[in-house]
């Protein structure tokens, strides 16, 4: 990578890096050299700090050029992490509502992540489609049930994903965040199942679920349902 590889960047939508983190940004050298010459319109940090006082006193905002920290909402291990991704995704689309870009994308990450290939690979390889991403487990990690005579299934994904801007806009409008019972609620798009309010607990007699390993498809797409009654496409 070179300063000429920086110069031949063509600009096509902007990367929102959204970090979850306790009260600092672990690898924050290591990412600020990624991210080094960049044009700053093809990339935001945003952060989200379970500590939030912490990341005050760490300086959190100054290690990353920009970095907005939002402000904190409760969250708890394989309860609800969720909730903070929604917050993350809710501020960074209100700050760049103006913007019309197809090939923004938002992008979920942790403290310990790290990028492993330089920059202008990640940005083009993301910013040349309008899709999203997400990292599907086997078959056989999806959970089973039956909605009104038809099987439907409960997605189970990687937590840290890349939304588009259409759906990080359907994520934040319609993620419900948990109930006083530690549910939280879906939508079916299929207009078959359109009247029915869905409900998932975090255990069931067979299950545990980790919201975060199933909300994200789920609020997007609902369960999937195999055959003439599911969508054609996600």
């Amino acid at each position: 990578e070179t300063p000429s590889t920086r110069k031949l960047l063509t600009k096509r939508g902007t990367l929102h890096l959204l970090f979850a983190v306790y009260d600092n940004l672990t690898h924050a050298r290591i990412w600020s050299q990624w991210l080094s010459g960049y044009p700053r319109n093809t990339w935001q940090a945003w952060v989200h700090c379970v500590n939030y006082p912490g990341c005050r006193q760490n300086k959190v905002t100054e290690q990353l050029d920009g970095m907005v920290q939002v402000s904190t909402v409760p969250s708890k291990r394989c309860t609800d992490l969720v909730t903070p991704q929604w917050q993350l995704m809710q501020v960074a689309l209100s700050h760049t509502k103006h913007s019309k870009d197809p090939h923004d994308k938002f992008v979920l990450l942790s403290s310990a992540c790290l990028p492993l290939k330089p920059f202008h690979l990640i940005y083009q390889t993301l910013s040349s489609n309008t899709l999203t991403d997400l990292c599907l487990f086997k078959t056989k990690e999806w959970q089973l049930t039956r909605i009104v005579g038809h099987r439907a299934y409960l997605i189970k994904h990687s937590q840290w994903a890349v939304l588009n801007r259409e759906n990080a806009e359907s994520f934040a409008a319609h993620w419900t965040r948990l109930d006083d019972q530690g549910r939280w609620m879906l939508r079916m798009p299929m207009e078959k199942f359109n009247g029915i309010r869905f409900y998932v607990d975090r255990k069931d007699k067979h299950n545990w679920r980790c919201a975060d390993e199933f909300a994200i498809f789920a609020t997007l797409f609902g369960f999937h349902v195999p055959g003439k009654h599911g969508p054609d496409r996600c």
